[in-house]
């Protein structure tokens, strides 16, 4: 389905459009200051990817070797203390991850609640709560999951791109 430039989408429409209709929270506002994979790692004041050139716009760890394949992902989260682990299902004080993956490129990457759904920020737009089975169904592939022991609540993510540096586990 292309989309309409001429007539935006609400919101609503575009996480219906993402989500391929499916029943899904919208729990916050549209953000461009980060994206899935730093919520994942729960910072949502800078946006993480792999590839140069976006100034101090974007980041990525020290160390880290940059790439696109889900491996490097992977290695990634493991930097911030991450481990792979066998599923999605809550455990007391661990917070979890699920990684995806599109024609051998990662692709997404959200973090679990506490109340069993997941929850992603899409691309420049909205974070969404929804199932593990909703992700699979838009992004076509079964997840890596990792996790590590809770390092805060939900809802705090570090106040800066300092604190975001400082995550990273060498």
């Amino acid at each position: 389905m292309a989309i309409d430039f001429t007539h935006p989408e609400s919101p609503e429409e575009r996480i219906s459009r993402i989500f391929l209709g499916r029943p899904v929270e919208i729990s916050s506002k549209e953000d461009w200051g980060y994206n899935c994979v730093a919520w994942a790692a729960g910072c949502s004041h800078v946006f993480w990817t792999h590839e140069r050139g976006f100034g101090t716009y974007a980041f990525w760890p020290v160390g880290v070797p940059r790439g696109e394949t889900l491996g490097h992902l992977v290695t990634l989260y493991e930097s911030l203390g991450f481990t792979l682990c066998a599923d999605g299902t809550v455990e007391t004080q661990i917070d979890k991850i699920a990684l995806f993956e599109q024609d051998g490129v990662w692709a997404h990457a959200c973090k679990l609640c506490e109340d069993g759904r997941w929850w992603s920020k899409i691309d420049y737009f909205e974070d969404v709560k929804h199932t593990i089975e909703d992700a699979v169904a838009v992004y076509g592939t079964q997840p890596v999951f990792m996790k590590r022991a809770a390092s805060s609540h939900e809802n705090d993510a570090p106040a800066s791109r300092s604190q975001c540096v400082c995550q990273v586990r060498t």
